[in-house]
């Protein structure tokens, strides 16, 4: 009789995870957050920009080197005042971090009414090249070799003016 009766036995799980699953979902979720945090911190570790020159010295560079390519001798004036458009809205630009090479001369103008960062008379002389250097861009009007060395010159005299100061 008492071979018929046995032992309790301990309790059993009614769901068994094998060890191994266990093991390889904790390397997966480990392999995941490493993976994680490096694409997120990625970007920091990008070295930063090197500064480069400031923007008047660039513009005025430019301008030299507009000035040299004698575009206007060589009857190409379209592509001068093209130039020297896109010289002052670049300097613009970077200058006084005003999005200028994307935006028509009207956008410009209507942006630059509450802007405190220039007198009025620099806005006349910014606004004055940028309208004229239009017409002669977007029309068969041509301005003089004069009246187009005067707009360089009032380019020019607009990037030494508006150029920031050292400190």
């Amino acid at each position: 009789m008492q071979n018929d009766i046995r032992d309790i036995m301990g309790l059993q799980s009614v769901y068994e995870f094998p060890i191994w699953f266990i093991i390889i979902a904790f390397v997966l979720l480990a392999v995941l957050l490493v993976a994680y945090y490096w694409f997120r911190n990625r970007e920091r570790h990008i070295e930063p920009i090197q500064e480069s020159k400031p923007a008047d010295v660039i513009a005025l560079e430019r301008l030299t080197l507009l000035e040299k390519e004698s575009l206007l001798q060589k009857g190409n004036v379209k592509k001068f005042h093209f130039l020297l458009s896109e010289i002052l809205r670049d300097y613009f630009e970077f200058r006084y971090a005003f999005t200028a090479s994307d935006k028509t001369t009207e956008e410009i103008q209507k942006d630059l009414g509450a802007a405190h960062f220039l007198n009025e008379q620099d806005k006349v002389d910014f606004l004055t090249v940028l309208k004229k250097t239009d017409i002669v861009k977007f029309t068969d009007e041509v301005l003089s070799k004069d009246q187009s060395l005067a707009l360089f010159e009032k380019t020019k005299n607009f990037v030494i003016k508006t150029k920031k100061r050292q400190i």
